[in-house]
């Protein structure tokens, strides 16, 4: 991979409560090694930059449909990629913002002063920032210079990672944060490819080195009902974290609430699954503390 002094950034959320302790700012990195089929965040997948359209703050105007130079655009708004110059004029005219461009490079330098922005807020909390994604550890060598320019401000630093990546290039990330969120979608592999698209066998032999870290490390595992909620699987996720030291464990409710995003961007939403109930999560927070492990449903 070539290392430029660039960063592609989809999206950077202020004053979160999650993901870390405090008032954080999280930002979400492009690219993922993943297709997890209940992804919140599909704009995060690919590494290029993508155009969205939101059908239910459109005005009607016409004014995207009138000044595409190229014809690219249908009368129900829809885009012909064969056409489009990727020019962004339609993103230009449009009103209500409606049409996006999902996906930014970032200079370095540029996105650390946006990130101090909000420093008092840090400072007041005891938050800091936390890189998400997508996979942060598909940047590896950018992630981790950005990583140590916020180091030498002296902020808390968190990473959301799947741990899908070379260790080498995801211990130069690793090694420099405080607190490492290590998504585990299931512990069969057959399984987890059939959900990610995936095998977990590097993300189990990366947690093992990554625990041994001397960082703050949790194991997140988002409970899909239906697909990864079984007693099995959440208690051998619990005995493969108490054997690798880890002391906590979060579980993560399915939702749907990223389920807009596939319309925005051409894509299809096809998979089913639940949320658990409150009395289920519950006794999957009993079988895993059972493991000696502290136990947080959600983020």
């Amino acid at each position: 991979m070539v290392v430029t002094d660039t960063i592609s950034v989809f999206n950077i959320q202020r004053y979160s409560l999650h993901d870390g302790r405090g008032i954080r700012t999280n930002i979400f990195l492009k690219g993922c090694p993943l297709r997890c089929l209940w992804c919140s965040n599909p704009e995060s997948q690919s590494f290029s930059a993508q155009k969205s359209y939101n059908k239910s703050s459109c005005m009607d105007c016409k004014g995207c449909i009138n000044s595409c130079p190229q014809n690219a655009l249908n009368q129900d708004g829809r885009r012909d990629e064969d056409k489009c110059i990727n020019c962004h004029q339609c993103k230009e005219t449009c009103p209500t913002a409606a049409r996006q461009v999902i996906g930014k490079d970032w200079c370095l330098d540029d996105l650390v002063d946006e990130v101090l922005k909000d420093q008092a807020f840090y400072q007041s909390s005891g938050g800091g920032v936390t890189l998400s994604g997508g996979e942060p550890l598909s940047q590896p060598q950018q992630a981790a210079m950005l990583i140590s320019a916020l180091k030498t401000m002296g902020l808390h630093l968190a990473i959301e990672t799947c741990g899908y990546a070379n260790w080498q290039n995801a211990e130069a990330v690793l090694s420099q944060v405080d607190q490492i969120l290590y998504d585990i979608k299931a512990m069969d592999s057959t399984t987890h490819k059939r959900l990610t698209g995936v095998p977990n066998e590097l993300i189990l032999a990366n947690a093992r080195k990554a625990a041994q870290l001397d960082k703050e490390f949790i194991i997140r595992i988002p409970v899909i009902g239906g697909h990864n909620n079984s007693q099995e699987n959440i208690q051998n996720t619990a005995e493969f974290a108490a054997d690798i030291g880890v002391k906590e464990v979060h579980l993560l409710p399915y939702h749907r609430l990223g389920e807009s995003k596939y319309e925005n961007n051409d894509m299809e939403y096809n998979f089913h699954a639940y949320t658990p109930e409150d009395d289920e999560l519950k006794d999957l927070k009993s079988s895993v503390e059972a493991y000696g492990l502290q136990v947080k449903v959600g983020g």
